[in-house]
């Protein structure tokens, strides 16, 4: 079944290997927005929002795994949430603590799969002159989505379990990030 929302996965040219591997287990009319070695995360996110249009969107990062039946997984929560930002990945105590929940905007962290309501992605594209910190964090996709939620006074939710896992491998980013950064709360394991 093709979800009523687009999926579009930013990737990295060096990361060719992973796409590869996500590609088969997400819809044939999924989208790649690729990134060139010389652009950044930053230039890969504002394609990706203008690829999405005005619909709604499942973004994702190339360095995921996937659960079993992730998309009919995907599917049930946005069912139930249709006019939510929705964040998939998560690696806070609360996860373990409080399960599911919403939090405050300001705290939305990690942009490895989440889900932007109809408008949306178009609506951060139309942010995005106005985030004072765009040249202070300028691979920070998770800080600017942070930025619109708390100018917007918008709440995200966040799915526990997670429907993604973080990939061990090395940050394009940041090589100095630890490559252990994954979540405790995987559905798939």
């Amino acid at each position: 079944m093709t979800p009523p929302y687009k999926i579009i996965m930013r990737s990295h040219p060096d990361r060719d290997d992973l796409v590869e591997q996500i590609k088969p287990l997400l819809p044939e009319d999924s989208m790649c927005s690729r990134d060139s070695a010389r652009e950044g995360g930053r230039v890969n996110f504002i394609r990706a929002m203008t690829m999405a249009e005005g619909d709604a969107c499942l973004h994702l990062e190339d360095d995921i795994i996937l659960c079993r039946d992730f998309i009919d997984n995907v599917n049930r929560v946005v069912e139930y949430r249709p006019g939510t930002v929705i964040q998939f990945f998560s690696r806070r105590s609360a996860d373990i603590d409080i399960g599911s929940r919403y939090e405050s905007g300001r705290t939305f962290l990690g942009a490895l799969c989440f889900f932007l309501p109809c408008g949306m992605s178009r609506d951060l594209l139309n942010h995005w002159p106005a985030w004072k910190d765009k040249d202070k964090h300028f691979d920070a996709v998770d800080l600017f989505v942070a930025d619109y939620l708390k100018s917007q006074k918008l709440k995200y939710w966040i799915e526990i379990p997670c429907l993604v896992q973080h990939r061990q491998v090395v940050s394009v980013v940041d090589s100095r990030r630890s490559k252990y950064r994954q979540t405790s709360t995987f559905l798939g394991e």
